[in-house]
């Protein structure tokens, strides 16, 4: 007995039309529609008014896909300012890390020259806008640059200065609220943060002169306002000990702490 083979069966995608565009060629399927570049048109085999199974047009789909990274790539390709490792993490991040997306970063050969050219434009950028070089060393590696790349790239302790007192010059104005030592320390970190060796940075803050008697208001201002503070709680040597160990706390020095606090307590005497 022959048994009849219903050759169409679970074959439910129609092939409507093919279209050839630029560089590429359009498979619509109605509402499925897979493009692909027109170098593989050859080698599909798919013809107009016929039905298709899912299973016959995977390999178009991927190709599809595969025409979406490439497409993606050259476009991150043309700006020069993204690393190799860059480029990577665009791609991974936007199709996933799977095996068509793997092949074509192996496909398409990406330069060295890119991580050359990505190391020095930022190099020269990040010196103009007075980074200094650790924060530069970290900003190139953190982006893949390699070290044989970055050991091209020329230091000298004389620019690192320059840069740092630029820098601070720029800053330092920016929390002449606070008192001189927590002014000096908050200038440190923010230096620090920047790049700068720890040398350097101690070097230029020396420069920071105290305003004496801007500080003594600092202080005067800042022991009463500890004193109302804790006069609810404390009172005679147990609220002195807890305003003088607010006030070191804040960055005050002793010295002037006790002098502060001799004078205004012989002025109370007298009131």
């Amino acid at each position: 007995m022959n048994i009849e083979i219903d050759e169409t069966k679970d074959k439910t995608l129609y092939l409507a039309k093919i279209k050839f565009r630029d560089n590429t060629v359009i498979y619509d399927f109605g509402n499925e529609k897979y493009k692909v570049f027109a170098t593989e048109y050859s080698h599909l085999n798919f013809n107009e008014g016929e039905y298709y199974s899912k299973d016959e047009i995977k390999k178009l789909v991927d190709l599809n896909y595969e025409y979406k990274i490439k497409k993606y790539l050259f476009k991150l390709l043309n700006k020069n300012n993204l690393s190799i490792n860059d480029v990577k993490a665009s791609i991974y991040k936007k199709f996933g890390k799977n095996d068509i997306s793997k092949n074509v970063l192996k496909e398409i050969i990406i330069n060295e020259d890119r991580d050359i050219r990505f190391a020095e434009e930022y190099f020269e950028y990040l010196n103009s806008q007075n980074y200094g070089k650790y924060f530069i060393l970290n900003f190139l590696k953190k982006h893949g640059i390699s070290d044989k790349i970055i050991e091209n790239l020329e230091f000298n302790n004389e620019s690192e200065h320059n840069k740092c007192r630029t820098f601070f010059e720029s800053i330092k104005h920016k929390y002449v609220s606070s008192n001189y030592i927590k002014q000096k320390r908050k200038l440190y970190d923010l230096m620090l943060l920047r790049g700068f060796d720890v040398d350097c940075i101690v070097s230029v803050l020396d420069s920071l002169k105290i305003d004496e008697q801007s500080e003594y208001e600092k202080l005067k201002k800042d022991y009463e306002n500890y004193k109302y503070k804790y006069s609810s709680r404390y009172v005679g040597a147990k609220l002195k000990d807890k305003v003088i160990n607010a006030l070191i706390n804040k960055g005050y020095s002793f010295k002037m702490i006790y002098e502060i606090i001799a004078e205004l307590e012989e002025e109370d005497a007298y009131d």
